[in-house]
């Protein structure tokens, strides 16, 4: 069984307005994985990823990183920074600096890295991203999906073990949205755990090893996606709609076309799953 990269222990957390975006919210983000937290509007998913940041403090209760309980001295946020990176859902709050070069180098610049280093981390940062091209833009002319992955290329230049993503795909056509889903999974696979937020369920469904539900400030359920996504009466709690490709699967049970105990987790696995099946119905039977 896998560790806990972090830990939420029953943490509560009210706004300077009064209002309670976290509720004794306990969970365990388990490391290496790929993780979706889900939920309404309002449901606390941002308000958590700034607690694992050290962003927030929580009221009451506590965060963890790595079984350890996170401090808000200077000096340990700074240590916690270069562990835990969050890339925000919209660019322009994260990037603050005029060239490209500036803002991915701004991050190793200031925790004493050799100047060597700090060219090394921008242009492996770079490369992973597919932004060398960009190297010598102003940020302020980017489009919207160039500077998601500024942004990107910022954190990783840190070198962090946790990556956190609010709304990743958010404002992105389809094309720059797989792009920026094909890369979190080249992230997972360097050993990089990567969380992210999301209402698309059906990214939800078809990326994530480990899925949240959020509701109020609250945790509602968790578990594999597969297992999460069937509840008809735990996605209408939370206000979300089920996955097009289990919907459709589920449409077809009771025919030869699917395996009734299949999963298939993406359009590609259940295309693939009728065709084989199709391709069994139609070979003669034998005398």
């Amino acid at each position: 069984m896998p560790g806990s990269a972090l830990e939420a222990r029953k943490v509560t957390f009210r706004y300077e307005d009064g209002t309670k975006a976290l509720d004794e919210i306990s969970l365990d983000i388990p490391e290496d994985k790929k993780v979706a937290v889900l939920g309404p509007n309002g449901a606390g998913k941002s308000t958590l990823f700034l607690h694992f940041n050290g962003i927030l403090k929580c009221d009451e209760g506590s965060i963890l990183f790595r079984g350890s309980e996170i401090s808000h001295r200077k000096k340990d946020l700074k240590k916690l920074r270069r562990k835990v990176g969050i890339v925000f859902e919209d660019p322009d709050s994260q990037l603050f600096s005029g060239s490209i070069y500036q803002e991915i180098s701004f991050g190793p610049s200031n925790i004493g890295l050799s100047d060597e280093e700090v060219r090394r981390r921008v242009r492996r940062s770079m490369e992973i991203t597919d932004i060398e091209d960009l190297s010598d833009k102003s940020t302020h002319l980017l489009s919207f999906g160039q500077k998601k992955m500024v942004s990107i290329a910022s954190i990783i230049a840190m070198e962090p073990e946790v990556i956190i993503f609010d709304e990743p795909t958010a404002g992105l056509d389809p094309a720059r949205a797989n792009q920026i889903v094909d890369f979190l999974d080249r992230l997972n696979e360097r050993g990089t755990t990567v969380i992210m937020s999301t209402h698309d369920v059906n990214l939800a469904y078809s990326w994530a090893d480990y899925c949240f539900l959020l509701n109020e400030g609250k945790k509602t359920a968790e578990g594999r996606p597969e297992d999460l996504f069937r509840n008809d009466n735990l996605l209408e709690e939370v206000n979300l709609e089920k996955p097009g490709v289990l919907e459709i699967f589920e449409s077809l049970k009771g025919t030869d076309l699917v395996d009734e105990n299949g999963s298939p987790r993406n359009k590609g696995e259940l295309i693939r799953m009728i065709e084989r099946n199709s391709s069994e119905l139609s070979k003669p039977e034998e005398s």
